[in-house]
């Protein structure tokens, strides 16, 4: 199957380090991956995000990746207390990075 870049670009993992003073904290840095499989209660509702391919999440529609992330943000935060994430270069277009044509 061929896939046509499109130059959009969605991103995957998220980072997290925990300092105490200068020292990192024992158990960071962290990985959290949007891709791998989660649960979060999103309106006093359980909701569960099975993971996704690299194939399945470049094509997921833009409706369904914005949930996605939004509920990734909402399950990483309930994790590290204090943290607020910034989506605002979560996605995007970058015709260098993610040149436009084919792909096979």
């Amino acid at each position: 199957m061929s896939v046509v870049n499109t130059g959009a670009f969605r991103c995957k993992s998220l980072i997290v380090s925990k300092t105490t003073g200068t020292s990192l904290d024992v158990n960071y840095p962290k990985t959290y991956n949007v891709t791998s499989a989660f649960s979060v209660g999103i309106n006093g509702t359980e909701t569960s995000f099975s993971s996704l391919s690299d194939q399945e999440y470049a094509t997921l529609s833009d409706e369904d990746f914005n949930t996605r992330l939004s509920a990734f943000v909402s399950y990483v935060e309930g994790i590290e207390q204090g943290l607020t994430i910034d989506t605002s270069s979560a996605s995007g277009t970058d015709t260098t990075l993610c040149a436009i044509g084919n792909k096979s």
